[in-house]
């Protein structure tokens, strides 16, 4: 097993292959779903149609409850804290907030691929692009974590 410290360098790298995943996995599971759908839709016929307000209000969930569950982690670290620590919060509150717009991306696809409905399909693109924007970078980094002069120095000058 390799245990080696999680340096800026992995932290970056570790963090953006996590992201990339997710993208990924959401963007093979869109197109395929979409590949495999015969005949497309784009108006609502049934009265019953159950997905024509779970699916935006989820998205709007996802995407405003993720920005504030991200931004009252981040608002709780403590200047004091050890960058290490700092460090870990972010990864957690980050992967809160991508959890939250994949789970609403699924959702998506699940109710483009019960009822062909392009609309359904549209707020899945439009919670992707969100996420794709939402890469991890070090400038988000220190931006997001407000880091002092030298958090960024040794961040900068470490294993790099």
């Amino acid at each position: 097993m390799n245990n080696k410290p999680l340096t800026p360098k992995r932290y970056i790298t570790s963090l953006s292959l996590m992201h990339a995943a997710l993208v990924i996995v959401l963007l093979l599971i869109g197109i395929y779903v979409y590949l495999q759908i015969g005949e497309i839709t784009s108006g609502f016929t049934s009265k019953n149609d159950l997905f024509i307000y779970l699916v935006p209000i989820i998205g709007i969930l996802a995407y405003f409850g993720g920005d504030f569950i991200y931004s009252k982690s981040l608002t709780s670290i403590n200047k004091e804290t050890p960058l290490k620590e700092k460090l870990n919060k972010y990864l957690q509150a980050s992967l809160i907030r991508f959890a939250l717009l994949e789970g609403a991306s699924f959702m998506g696809i699940f109710a483009f691929m019960q009822t062909s409905n392009i609309f359904y399909l549209v707020i899945t693109v439009f919670l992707i692009l969100y996420l794709v924007k939402l890469r991890p970078t070090k400038d988000m980094i220190f931006e997001d974590l407000s880091l002092n002069q030298k958090e960024k120095e040794w961040f900068n000058n470490s294993d790099i």
